[in-house]
């Protein structure tokens, strides 16, 4: 997989506390704090994330109101995301049928962050589509996988969803959860022998 790069440590772990008692307070604050995610605009560290991966998953809602998710491989270009897929499978009828509820989540377990996007499809069709798709499967598949899986890919995926993003949320381990536990009490001595930069 390509080279990751978690959002910057906004360097929260500052207690040079060496008792292993927690404070109460500092697990209350951590209860707030820890668990919710940030609401932001797409900034330059959130690109340079989606730029790093190469896999996501993409939920639409169902006629019946179930949400269907699934694993993608995706493209991130101009500020939307694209994949590739069929006419018939149940994304992109989902995807054209009720467009204003799509969400896109990209996330790293090394470094415990995540990024989404809810947001609005459109299903792209004809050259659009495979021009966009070609792109895609040449990131997610490499040069010398497609000269010979290309023609299968462009036979089966014969549509391209794209997703422009309305809302960004993301989460990151290393600047919610470690200021959260060094507020708590635990030393940080002992936080960064265990979560290393």
């Amino acid at each position: 997989m390509r080279g990751r790069r978690a959002p910057a440590y906004n360097g929260g772990m500052t207690s040079t506390k060496t008792t292993s008692s927690l404070s109460a307070a500092g697990v209350r604050d951590a209860r707030r704090t820890v668990y919710r995610a940030n609401r932001r605009e797409l900034t330059a560290d959130l690109r340079d994330f989606l730029q790093a991966h190469v896999f996501a998953t993409f939920a639409t809602r169902s006629a019946d109101g179930r949400l269907h998710v699934v694993p993608v491989n995706y493209l991130f270009e101009d500020g939307r995301f694209y994949i590739a897929t069929s006419a018939t499978s149940l994304k992109a009828r989902n995807a054209a049928a009720r467009r204003r509820h799509v969400t896109v989540t990209v996330d790293d377990r090394d470094t415990i962050t995540w990024v989404s996007a809810a947001g609005t499809a459109e299903v792209l069709t004809g050259d659009a589509a495979q021009d966009v798709n070609r792109r895609l499967h040449l990131r997610a598949w490499g040069a010398e996988a497609l000269d010979v899986v290309g023609p299968f890919l462009e036979r089966t995926e014969d549509v391209a969803i794209a997703v422009t993003p309305t809302s960004w949320r993301s989460w990151d381990f290393r600047s919610t959860v470690l200021p959260a536990m060094a507020g708590a009490g635990i030393p940080r001595a002992a936080l960064e022998r265990l979560f290393p930069s």
